[in-house]
């Protein structure tokens, strides 16, 4: 349910391991995190449709752009898929959570912290998990990144293909 053909951008988005968790539930990683599904007080996992928020220095998406979620620390892999419904800079927290809802992984308070300054909130919609994900040898290897990802990183058309291709 996305388009995927050169019409559309590619970002490679970093996501820790604790929020990708919350944010992806349902991701058999190296170590089953069933149990977790149900402990948590947040629910934003348990959504379609979902939020994050950042300080990348990416200026623009566009609705439709394609979202491949890079879990850093214990995975160092590519794990998922979205799609943008929306992009936009704000700075105030009530404006942040008027926007974002239950659609995210961060509390009041830390959306607090984070309006101190112009804060990133990506809208959008999880497509699915890859099949196998992609570790960041295999990324390097392929092309699709030239090391870790610290922040938003757009890739290019050929480069998404490589990386879907690689996932099968």
């Amino acid at each position: 349910h996305y388009r995927d053909d050169p019409a559309v951008e590619t970002y490679v988005v970093p996501i820790r391991p604790d929020y990708h968790d919350i944010l992806f539930p349902d991701f058999d990683g190296r170590a089953s995190r069933q149990g977790k599904l149900f402990e948590q007080e947040n629910f934003a996992g348990n959504a379609i449709k979902m939020a994050y928020l950042c300080k990348a220095p990416t200026k623009c998406m566009n609705p439709g752009d394609v979202l491949l979620f890079y879990r850093s620390g214990d995975e160092r892999a590519i794990t998922s898929i979205g799609v943008v419904e929306s992009y936009e800079t704000l700075d105030s927290a009530d404006a942040i959570v008027a926007r974002v809802k239950r659609r995210t992984v961060y509390s009041m308070a830390e959306i607090s912290a984070m309006a101190t300054s112009p804060t990133r909130v990506i809208l959008f919609r999880f497509v699915r998990h890859l099949t196998k994900k992609l570790s960041l040898n295999q990324l390097v290897a392929t092309g699709v990144l030239k090391g870790q990802p610290q922040s938003i990183t757009k890739i290019s058309h050929e480069r998404y293909l490589a990386a879907i291709s690689a996932s099968r």
